[in-house]
């Protein structure tokens, strides 16, 4: 009947499926020699072609020994170059951009200049801190793979792990575990294994709970990796006590992705156009709220841009993450806005004695730098002008 014959052309196929899976395993290592040696051929391609069509300047990487002082990584004019094929680091119409290719030097653990191994990285959102993190990793990655590296230099000494936190984690539903479990999870890793000869990239820890228990861990962790660990590491958060916390240290370098921002008191940019006849000052700051130049508009002149990314590495801390200037450039409303103004200053003030305030206890950064100087005090293997160089440097960072 033709169930018979349904089930004998079933047998017949799978007997010839059979057959075709064990012609093709019998000769599983010609495959197996074909698969890498196309991937191999797919990734010298790939480096041949970056180097061929690359936007920016390229180098061949300089490998040092890490024995004597300790692991290092100087980069100059570092770029990313999947950002500069996506157009992340070209102008946007819009976010005051800046166009072509922004190069930055990272340094990691320079002993001539004396540039400490961890980075505590402030700035806006969307300044530019997530790629930069990501260009140091693939320089990293390429020169260890014998390609160009995206630098005009690039002086290394070996690195046994990339570890790297990177982007907003997600929650497992399936799992039940929440979006801060994950990134803990994701941290843990990191602390457990990270060496002294470790690359270390973690951005934004501790965001997915409340404000005090992010902050917590972020300085828990931070305080691990740089002065415990001692690895190369490049740690970015929107936690600005911790650079208060940790900037008296030697261990640590404080940097910030530089923007400009006009005035606070220039309420254009909150009020929609024709709510004030009035003329407006207006003006420039630094993201790091240095201060800037100045500048006279008329209510008649088109508005300054709440924030203009200038995607450049810069030493010091940044004050603020001009969130609330952010969501300006995503069209929320104006009456919303005006209110998160309001909301923002009053949190500042309630919060500025609570994380790295004028209290009389030391600092975590003045702990640290006090302990520098009491050991190059009592190091009797070191000759004099060691010691007077790392009392040196302990005293400049104490003082800062």
């Amino acid at each position: 009947g033709d169930d018979e014959d349904e089930d004998a052309a079933l047998a017949a196929a799978e007997a010839e499926t059979s057959a075709l899976l064990d012609l093709f395993l019998s000769h599983q290592r010609v495959w197996s020699d074909l698969a890498r040696a196309a991937a191999t051929v797919d990734v010298l391609a790939s480096f041949a072609s970056f180097a061929a069509t690359h936007d920016g300047p390229t180098c061949r990487p300089t490998f040092v020994d890490a024995e004597g002082g300790g692991a290092t990584l100087e980069l100059e004019n570092v770029w990313h170059p999947c950002a500069v094929a996506g157009g992340m680091l070209r102008g946007r119409a819009g976010a005051g951009g800046t166009s072509g290719i922004v190069p930055n030097d990272v340094v990691l653990g320079d002993v001539a200049r004396e540039t400490p191994r961890a980075m505590l990285l402030t700035g806006a959102n969307m300044g530019g801190k997530s790629t930069l993190l990501r260009a140091t990793c693939v320089a990293v990655v390429l020169a260890h793979a014998g390609a160009l590296a995206p630098a005009s230099r690039c002086v290394l000494s070996p690195v046994d792990v990339v570890f790297t936190r990177l982007g907003g984690a997600g929650d497992r539903v399936a799992t039940g575990e929440s979006t801060f479990l994950v990134e803990c999870a994701e941290a843990a890793v990191i602390l457990r294994e990270a060496t002294p000869s470790s690359l270390v990239v973690v951005d934004e820890l501790g965001r997915g709970t409340s404000t005090f228990d992010g902050y917590s861990v972020a300085f828990a962790a931070f305080k691990k990796l740089a002065l415990g660990v001692g690895c190369r590491t490049m740690f970015a958060t929107h936690f600005h006590g911790l650079a208060r916390e940790f900037r008296a240290s030697p261990d640590v370098q404080l940097a910030h992705m530089a923007a400009t921002v006009a005035v606070e008191d220039d309420d254009e940019l909150f009020e929609d156009a024709g709510d004030d006849d009035e003329d407006a000052g207006g003006g420039e700051d630094d993201a790091r709220g240095g201060g800037g130049g100045s500048a006279i508009a008329s209510a008649a002149a088109p508005a300054p841009p709440p924030i203009t990314f200038l995607y450049k590495l810069r030493p010091g801390a940044c004050p603020k993450s001009y969130g609330v200037r952010v969501a300006a450039l995503a069209a929320v409303p104006k009456e919303v806005l005006k209110l998160a103004r309001v909301a923002a200053a009053d949190s500042e003030r309630r919060l500025s004695r609570a994380f790295g305030g004028d209290g009389a206890a030391l600092t975590e950064g003045e702990k640290s730098a006090l302990r520098h100087i009491l050991g190059a005090a009592t190091d009797e293997k070191s000759d004099a002008e060691e010691r007077a160089r790392r009392l040196r440097r302990a005293w400049t960072a104490l003082r800062s």
